[in-house]
C-alpha cells in the first residue's frame, strides 16, 4: 500500500516543480539542508587530518590553484571574482570567499565534501580523479579563501596558467 501511495504521489499528486529557477518550499528546503548537513557531519566524523597536513599552510593551498580555478571557481567564485553568470543552479552554490560559509564546516567536513561531492546539488566529487594530497591541498585552499586577497588569487592563477602553458609547449616539442 505504501508503494502505491508513493507512486500516486510521485506521478499525479503534486507535480512538484523541480526547475533550478524555482526554489523549494521552506519545509522542503529545511529537510534537504538539515539532512545534507547531518549526513556530511556523520560521514566526516571519523576522518582525521593526516599528520603533517596543516590546512593553514599557504604553500599547501598554493598547490591547489589549478584545481580550484578550473573546477570550482565557475560555481563558487574566487577572491574579487563572482561565479560565472551563466551558472544558474539550485541550490545556488555558496560563495567560498565568505568566511561564514567556510567556517560553518570543520576541516574534516570540508575535505569530505570536496572528496565525495553532494548529490543533486551540482557539487562534484573530486575524490575519483584526484590524489589524497591534492584533495587536502584543495581543502587547504578552500579553508584559506575567505582571507585571500584578489591580488594573491590572480597571481597564483597567472603563475598556474604560465606553468600549464609552458608544460603544454614542452609536450609539443617532442
Amino acid at each position: 500500500m505504501a508503494l502505491i501511495s508513493l507512486l500516486v504521489f510521485v506521478y499525479t499528486a503534486l507535480r512538484y516543480d523541480v526547475a533550478a529557477t524555482s526554489p523549494h518550499s521552506q519545509p522542503v528546503e529545511w529537510v534537504l539542508s538539515e539532512g545534507m548537513q547531518h549526513s556530511v557531519r556523520t560521514h566526516a566524523a571519523e576522518l582525521e587530518v593526516p599528520e603533517g597536513i596543516d590546512l593553514r599552510d599557504a604553500s599547501l593551498a598554493d598547490k591547489a590553484i589549478g584545481h580550484y580555478s578550473v573546477a570550482c571557481a565557475t560555481c563558487h567564485g574566487a577572491p574579487g571574482e563572482s561565479r560565472a553568470p551563466w551558472m544558474v543552479m539550485y541550490p545556488e552554490p555558496r560563495a567560498l570567499t565568505d568566511a561564514a560559509v567556510v567556517n560553518a564546516w570543520s576541516d574534516r567536513e570540508l575535505y569530505w565534501i570536496i572528496k565525495h561531492g553532494i548529490k543533486d546539488t551540482g557539487m562534484i566529487a573530486l575524490g575519483p580523479t584526484h590524489s589524497e594530497g591534492d584533495l587536502w591541498a584543495v581543502t587547504a585552499f578552500v579553508r584559506q579563501l575567505p582571507d585571500m586577497s584578489p591580488d594573491r588569487y590572480r597571481a597564483l592563477r597567472a603563475r598556474y596558467q604560465q606553468n600549464a602553458a609552458a608544460a603544454g609547449h614542452a609536450e609539443h616539442r617532442h
